[in-house]
């Protein structure tokens, strides 16, 4: 699904924190309504030296034709006991030394079944932490290798009396090199979480998607960027994937490359609603309204559901001068977002430059209820009053604070001063006033 940006678009000096790109969610085949707890793969970029033992023993491991597999296995170990402790309050020392008695004997259990495999199958293996260990193996051929995998998970959770998840990659894959395969496995396991318990899958493109969302939604955004360009190897016409990749390129500023993505993704689906606004929002970002414009509109025609769209395009509607078409998608962003008050912001503008004093002010109001420090709403509602000659104290309260907020708004300074010299304030309480704001 598409996830609902709460940046609201202000008339500021580009950056990409304001950049308000739509991006989905990797796609499953079965999606569930599950988010991770904990991401295995979060290790591989946070920790230098993690597995560091491991990967020295898969790097110097000699497999037959240099084919094998990395599987890492995560024990979905029974949790009676624990949620009986939970439902009486505490746990008991003898549930507790109990418990802690099975768990030694699940991971000692586990460790003789998989160095017997190792040792059957030319492998090695080792144990990630209690419950996820990771073995590799040589293979001849990825149906006998599927056995090999149903059969290790049938033990494993005979022994844990519960479910077992499992990620594989295969070497050789692409350019991956050991090291990359065992961490393949791991974003694996991964993209198993999604799925639910007692999966099992095998690397591909959609879990290079997950971690690359998972690294983007971090702020890792060169390494979501290059996740991406991975799986768009795997899956050159992977529409989420392009989407996806333009977005971080947009968040580079990377614009031209960010474009070209985007275009990819409409060439294999022209309604693809995500690449269509992005290419708009790329536009404007490049100031060609006119072009932003026309992508904005077509991405409305083909969904009007969706509050970025209708905030968007109401935005440059507005841009251009078009108040009747501004306020029709303004007013529908309104209904889908009713937490946010950028575009009640933007009708208070309309409402000011048509010189609807009353309907600005009410519109204003409603934008600040939501957001309080709303600076743009804030000023237009001290300019709609000044304008009025009505609550000249109040509309100096609200001008003042914005000033605050936005100190180096020329438009914000004008209307506090005409407000100050509506009221015949002193020059010098104003300028004072003024230099302990910037």
């Amino acid at each position: 699904m598409i996830k609902k940006n709460k940046i609201e678009f202000l008339d500021r000096k580009f950056s990409s924190k304001e950049i308000g790109f739509l991006k989905s969610d990797s796609e499953t085949k079965k999606p569930i309504n599950i988010v991770l707890s904990e991401y295995l793969s979060d290790r591989i970029f946070s920790e230098e030296f993690w597995m560091e033992s491991f990967l020295k023993m898969l790097d110097q491991a000699d497999f037959h034709e240099k084919k094998f597999f990395c599987a890492v296995i995560r024990q979905n170990v029974s949790t009676k006991d624990k949620a009986h402790a939970s439902a009486t309050g505490k746990e008991h020392k003898a549930v507790k030394h109990k418990k802690n008695n099975k768990d030694k004997t699940i991971i000692f259990s586990t460790e003789i079944l998989l160095s017997k495999l190792a040792r059957e199958n030319h492998g090695l293996w080792d144990r990630i932490n209690n419950n996820i260990f990771v073995i590799a193996m040589e293979y001849s051929d990825r149906k006998k290798n599927k056995k090999t995998i149903q059969d290790i998970k049938n033990h494993l959770s005979s022994i844990c009396k519960g479910s077992v998840s499992i990620g594989i990659a295969e070497s050789p894959y692409l350019d991956f090199n050991k090291k990359d395969t065992f961490y393949n496995a791991v974003k694996a396991l991964d993209h198993s979480g999604f799925l639910g318990d007692d999966k099992t899958v095998f690397f591909d493109a959609v879990s290079l998607n997950i971690s690359g969302d998972r690294l983007y939604h971090i702020g890792r955004t060169e390494d979501a960027a290059k996740e991406y360009q991975k799986g768009l190897e795997i899956e050159k016409d992977n529409i989420n994937l392009l989407n996806s990749l333009g977005v971080c390129f947009g968040m580079m500023k990377k614009l031209e490359m960010a474009n070209e993505n985007f275009k990819k993704a409409m060439n294999i689906d022209d309604k693809e609603i995500m690449a269509v606004y992005n290419t708009g929002l790329v536009y404007e970002i490049m100031n060609d309204t006119e072009k932003a414009l026309q992508y904005f509109i077509r991405a409305s025609k083909i969904n009007n559901e969706i509050f970025e769209v209708e905030l968007g395009t109401g935005k440059l509607f507005y841009k251009t001068k078009k108040f009747t078409e501004a306020l029709f998608h303004l007013e529908k962003a309104v209904q889908l977002n009713s937490l946010s008050s950028a575009p009640l912001r933007i009708m208070g503008d309309i409402f000011l430059e048509q010189e609807k004093y009353a309907k600005a002010v009410t519109t204003y109001k409603k934008a600040i209820k939501i957001n309080p420090d709303d600076a743009f709403s804030l000023s237009g509602l001290g300019a709609a009053f000044e304008i009025q000659d009505k609550n000249l104290d109040i509309a100096l309260s609200f001008a003042r604070k914005s000033v605050a907020m936005e100190p180096e708004n020329t438009l914000f300074r004008e209307r506090l001063d005409k407000i100050y010299k509506k009221k015949e304030a002193d020059n010098i309480v104003q300028l004072k006033f003024e230099k302990s704001y910037t």
